[in-house]
């Protein structure tokens, strides 16, 4: 069908699909995400959501906003990102954090380097 379509256009002769080797399977393709995923997003959550409401007048950039902005800036593709404009990934350039803050009208960019611990980046490969 339209997938393996998609996928020869890319020099794929078949789609695998199997259940997400990070996460406990239930049954065939299920997995249970509660297990991993969600526990995870559930100990963040607190940080994502706001306290409360900014100041009237003042600028606030919400989290999606942000990852938004982020994405627009980064030049390059790298993880879950892909740009088709971009589609290699740079280290030389883009090896940093973007941080985006709201100061004023404009969400403001700032980088900061990426402290590398247990693993060194690489590029995936699919």
């Amino acid at each position: 069908g339209e997938a393996l379509e998609r996928a020869e256009k890319y020099g794929f002769d078949r789609i695998v699909v199997e259940p997400m080797g990070n996460m406990p399977v239930i049954k065939d393709l299920i997995v249970d995400m509660d297990a991993v995923h969600w526990k995870k997003v559930q100990r963040v959550t607190p940080w994502l959501l706001p306290a409360e409401d900014p100041p009237e007048g003042d600028v606030y950039t919400v989290p999606a906003e942000a990852i938004v902005i982020s994405a627009i800036e980064r030049k390059e593709s790298r993880g879950a990102q892909y740009r088709t404009d971009y589609p290699e990934r740079n280290d030389d350039e883009w090896l940093r954090h973007i941080n985006v803050s709201a100061n004023g009208a404009e969400p403001e960019l700032s980088y900061s380097p990426v402290t590398m611990t247990q693993w060194e980046p690489q590029e995936r490969t699919y």
